[in-house]
């Protein structure tokens, strides 16, 4: 299992190297918390199906566990990083560009 989940993350991280310049990998930030909660909820949703309880208190069950997860992995694994996927800005494309295009 650890080694194909290495194996998918390996792919992933070649695959926007690939796309260089166009999308990256950075640190997650408070600000990120819905996305990653709705993402962990996303994934996790059917495993509670059978589970009685009203959809409000599925996602907050969710939220909840999304949060202990992130919060287990800073305390047992220090020095690792949480990274998000990060498409371009406009800065970064123009930066690109001006690169690539212009500067020959």
């Amino acid at each position: 299992m650890a080694s194909n989940l290495r194996s998918a993350i390996e792919q992933i991280v070649a695959a926007l190297n690939q796309q260089a310049g166009r999308w990256c990998l950075r640190d997650e930030v408070e600000a990120d918390q819905p996305f990653v909660d709705a993402l962990y909820t996303a994934i996790r949703w059917d495993e509670l199906a059978p589970v009685p309880w009203p959809d409000e208190a599925k996602r907050a069950f969710l939220r909840e566990q999304s949060r202990l997860q992130a919060d287990h992995y800073r305390r047992n694994y220090p020095g690792a990083a949480l990274r998000k996927p990060q498409p371009p800005t406009k800065a970064s494309f123009a930066k690109i560009c001006w690169r690539r295009c212009w500067r020959r």
